[in-house]
């Protein structure tokens, strides 16, 4: 965790970094080395399967911070800045760092040291570009990148044709929060399904992915998408 306003400020940012331990169910700050992020509004992050590293936009410049020498490390130094409703994702496959929010949508080849930030065009998908914070992952089966931002639409992003394509079934959970999504949309390597937590006053719903595709190009994916805390409500929409 970076960033944020500590409990015992009245609002304000920071520049802590914290790790949570599930072993011993303990916080522990970190004090890492390297220069850090920004203490901004709207930082983003994304984890990388690849190398390990946990990739941080402020809302300037790219850094990666790394657990195993709690250190920060500049990557990509940017003139311009960007809009603070952004949230980021990493397609490992192709490594590539992309942010989408505000109106706006980015991209980082992160396949080597570092490189400039793009303006990354792309269509279908102005539902998820032009909504605060959306819910972003990476979906490994049909290798594509996956958003939602409220409602009963989910959008896939296949970054090679830089096409959305939207799949809309019934049941889901309803509006998103006013203040974004952030990474309560993710999936679950383990359990093969997305996971939404909207609110913690709301159930928690699962979004399964029934083709069992390869890396892409994939078919189009069917969803079931199901309440689940236990309730016996299913359905199933074919894409």
């Amino acid at each position: 965790v970076f960033g944020g306003a500590p409990a015992c400020q009245a609002g304000g940012f920071s520049t802590d970094t914290w790790t949570f331990d599930f072993a011993n169910m303990r916080w522990q700050r970190m004090d890492p080395s390297g220069p850090r992020p920004r203490a901004t509004p709207g930082i983003v992050t994304a984890y990388d399967s690849n190398t390990g590293k946990v990739f941080i936009h402020d809302d300037l410049n790219l850094y990666t911070y790394t657990y195993s020498s709690n250190s920060f490390q500049l990557v990509a130094s940017n003139s311009s800045g960007v809009d603070y409703h952004l949230s980021g994702v990493i397609d490992p496959v192709r490594k590539k760092f992309v942010m989408f929010g505000g109106g706006e949508a980015w991209i980082y080849d992160i396949s080597g040291a570092g490189s400039a930030r793009q303006a990354l065009s792309t269509t279908g998908g102005s539902a998820i570009i032009n909504s605060s914070y959306p819910g972003l992952t990476y979906d490994p089966a049909s290798g594509r990148i996956v958003g939602w931002t409220g409602g009963n639409t989910v959008y896939s992003l296949n970054l090679d044709t830089r096409t959305w394509t939207a799949s809309t079934f019934s049941g889901g959970p309803g509006a998103a929060q006013s203040l974004g999504t952030y990474k309560r949309f993710n999936y679950s390597p383990a359990s093969g399904v997305f996971v939404l937590a909207n609110g913690m006053n709301q159930d928690a719903y699962t979004l399964r992915h029934n083709t069992g595709s390869a890396p892409p190009p994939p078919p189009p994916p069917s969803f079931d998408f199901s309440l689940s805390n236990g309730g016996n409500r299913s359905i199933t929409q074919g894409a």
